[in-house]
């Protein structure tokens, strides 16, 4: 799951500090010009921290098996559809918990790996997105709306496709155009029910597995059997459901997601969310990427939670460095994020750093971002926008 982490009240990359727990980091990519020390000597091994809040734990990402479901104790039963999780799947093998998908290109490629394969693919079609009330005394939220925004592209997209598309291997290595839908109607479920007190809240859904790429494998599994025309139309349900929620909330009320985010911040994740898992089945199909003015959200992102990455990466962030992002769209806009007075620097395209602070890279994505000091070197091997 492309979900983002929280946020903390100063940047990562604003305030570097040592000790973040993390994992291994991936091989640097091509094509990377440098204009600061090399990170060699950085590297740094610590404990790993909690996957998320709540009860349990984040689990060695080696440990075989398959949880409950729903935390309840029950076991795998033999049903398909988004109700059963069936009693064996393969594990996608996967560095991220929740979302790092093992791209076939670019940094971060975890290998291969599919998350069971169900059964077979019908008719396309379902509703479109369906449209949610703001409340009179809610603020219409620019994340919310974008979110919405968002929501509606991908809904186009997966209604765009034919029968055999659906069936078709996406760019995420093990996965199929059906496996990304179902993991994005999963997650909104699990979101409705964080934001809710539901049984399946993340705090409570994701302990109950080994480990959160077995949440994750469960989640793709819960569509196997449906038609396309059934999992878009789970999908829209769910995503719906979670924007009314989310419209009932006030800004700055806590989502108890991963470590905690406000609710304009959990809506720019699941924003990320689905523009990442959209990229996988553009890419895979050959469709074009097109750039919209959404993705100044994931750009902050991906800077916002550079601490993490880094931790994750079991990377020691370099002491007194503090990072600049300035990127430039399609049509010249310029973005900026991070502080004027900053140490380092990257430099480039927009949609360069959003597939790379998605661990999405392509082609000569990175090598299009110009780093400048070694903590912007640090951000182009190691971004991370989500858990």
């Amino acid at each position: 799951m492309t979900t983002a982490l929280g946020e903390s009240p100063r940047s990562a990359a604003e305030t570097p500090r040592d000790g973040w727990d993390g994992r291994e980091g991936r091989p640097q990519p091509r094509g990377l010009r440098r204009g600061g020390h090399r990170p060699g000597a950085a590297a740094a091994r610590h404990r790993r921290p909690p996957l998320g809040a709540g009860r349990g734990a984040a689990r060695r990402a080696d440990r075989p098996g398959l949880g409950p479901a729903d935390g309840g104790g029950r076991r795998p039963g033999h049903r398909r559809g988004r109700d059963a999780v069936p009693r064996r799947h393969r594990r996608p093998r996967t560095r991220g918990a929740l979302c790092d998908r093992g791209r076939r290109g670019g940094a971060g490629a975890a290998g291969r790996g599919r998350p069971g394969r169900g059964g077979r693919l019908g008719g396309n079609g379902g509703d479109p997105v369906t449209p949610v009330r703001q409340p009179a005394t809610a603020p219409v939220r620019g994340e919310l709306a974008d979110l919405a925004d968002e929501q509606r592209e991908f809904g186009a997209l997966v209604r765009s496709l034919t029968d055999a598309d659906w069936a078709r291997d996406s760019a995420a290595d093990g996965w199929t155009v059906a496996d990304q839908v179902s993991h994005l109607a999963d997650t909104e479920e699990v979101a409705r029910d964080t934001l809710t007190g539901g049984p399946r809240a993340f705090a409570e859904a994701v302990p109950a597995y080994p480990t959160a790429e077995d949440f994750t494998a469960a989640g793709c599994r819960r569509g196997d059997g449906l038609s396309p025309g059934d999992l878009t139309a789970w999908w829209d349900k769910a995503g719906t459901e979670t924007r009314r929620l989310l419209a009932a909330r006030a800004p700055g009320d806590r989502v108890a997601w991963g470590f905690g985010m406000t609710t304009e911040v959990f809506a720019t994740a699941r924003l990320m969310e689905h523009w990442a898992h959209g990229l996988d089945i553009r890419d895979a199909l050959g469709l074009p990427v097109a750039e919209t003015p959404r993705l100044r959200h994931i750009a902050a992102l991906g800077h916002a939670t550079l601490r993490y990455a880094l931790g994750r990466a079991r990377v020691r962030p370099p002491a007194d460095r503090s990072l600049r992002l300035e990127l430039t769209a399609y049509d010249g806009t310029g973005h900026t994020v991070g502080p004027d007075d900053a140490t380092d620097v990257l430099h480039g395209p927009l949609l360069a750093w959003c597939r790379v602070a998605t661990r999405r890279t392509r082609g000569s994505a990175t090598g299009e971002l110009t780093a400048e000091g070694e903590l912007a070197e640090l951000a182009l091997l190691h971004a991370r926008a989500y858990l």
